[in-house]
């Protein structure tokens, strides 16, 4: 059995902030991509198709003010592009954590107890844990749901249907939905709730339905997906009420859950529910010496990379006796990467 002072699993943004300001002997232990998701199915490349679509965007705004013909997305080789630009980021992820002088590992954690873990066979002692292995897309429990496509898919398509439909109204569903606008598809967009983006006030996600609208996103209010019905000529998702919307493509937008399957977690009596694991104002876990940090857990701060990075440099600086303190949150401002918007904190909502 191998000894660590730290161990630590996921290596997405709370696991290189933590390595960066921990002490003592680390192991970072990744399931699936290096680096997390992030900067490969999340903000970076998002941002990255964002700027595109943007450009095409406000030409069609503009035609008729100087602008003669709208941009076009040509999305085969910006896809390429992004492979270029974001390809190489797993192998980086590795040599950063290295040059903390962290010990890297490829490999599904499981525990075996509260500081024993089994990676491929082998077991391994932290005697501090953190569990940072963040969310996942959600699945609808609905008939057809196995022909439903993740953002993850997304991410990685090399081509694009003539019509998607995103089954979910919050940040992910409203930004692929901008995306694919401009890249030229028709987008559906079918939201349970009276109205997208939540977390917003209300009158700046009232202007950004009306923009994406009049760019040709159909939304679809109050209506709760009940199937998805596998068709001759591609997908079509019915509603509750009843409303059938033919796709070539779905997308569950629906939501992200934590990353938590895989740990065995109640093997070792770690308390957790569907919104995460439990932890305190140290970010430990019920279990002592066990730490958890990034989107996998359960507390009412947004979860970004932002959060989690802040998360992961606490545990670092607590577990290296640097501070003694509770975390405390500055505020946290989010962006929405549709026509943007923004906020920080509370609302009369």
């Amino acid at each position: 059995m191998k000894n660590y002072d730290n161990i630590i699993i996921g290596s997405g943004p709370a696991a290189y902030k933590f390595t960066a300001h921990a002490t003592g002997s680390t192991l970072v232990i990744e399931g699936s991509t290096f680096g997390g998701i992030c900067p490969n199915y999340g903000c970076e490349p998002k941002i990255f198709l964002d700027g595109s679509a943007r450009a095409v965007l406000l030409s069609r705004k503009l035609i008729g003010k100087g602008i003669q013909q709208p941009a076009t997305i040509d999305w085969p080789t910006l896809m390429a592009r992004k492979l270029a630009v974001f390809g190489q980021y797993p192998r980086n992820s590795v040599k950063l954590f290295q040059s903390k002088g962290a010990d890297v590992l490829q490999g599904t954690a499981k525990f075996v107890e509260p500081h024993v873990l089994d990676v491929n066979g082998t077991q391994y002692y932290g005697r501090s844990i953190i569990i940072a292995t963040g969310q996942q897309p959600h699945k609808l429990p609905i008939k057809g749901s196995e022909y439903t496509l993740s953002s993850n898919d997304v991410f990685v398509m090399q081509e694009l249907p003539e019509r998607i439909t995103m089954i979910g109204g919050g940040f992910v569903s409203m930004e692929l939905a901008s995306i694919l606008t401009a890249a030229g598809v028709q987008v559906d967009v079918l939201e349970a709730a009276k109205r997208p983006l939540g977390a917003f006030n209300p009158a700046h996600v009232e202007q950004i339905v009306r923009e994406m609208s009049a760019q040709g996103v159909q939304f679809h209010f109050n209506e709760r997906v009940a199937a998805v019905n596998k068709m001759p000529t591609g997908f079509e998702v019915v509603t509750e009420n009843g409303l059938r919307v033919p796709a070539n493509q779905v997308v569950d937008a629906s939501g992200r859950v934590p990353n938590v399957e895989r740990l065995d977690l109640q093997k070792v009596g770690i308390t957790y529910s569907s919104h995460g694991i439990s932890v305190n104002g140290h970010l430990e876990t019920n279990v002592p010496g066990v730490y958890a940090a990034g989107d996998v857990i359960d507390k009412r701060v947004p979860k970004l990379t932002s959060t989690a990075q802040f998360e992961g440099e606490y545990l670092g600086r607590y577990l290296a006796s640097r501070t003694q303190a509770e975390i405390i949150y500055p505020t946290i401002a989010q962006a929405a990467f549709t026509f943007s918007t923004n906020c920080a904190g509370g609302s009369e909502h």
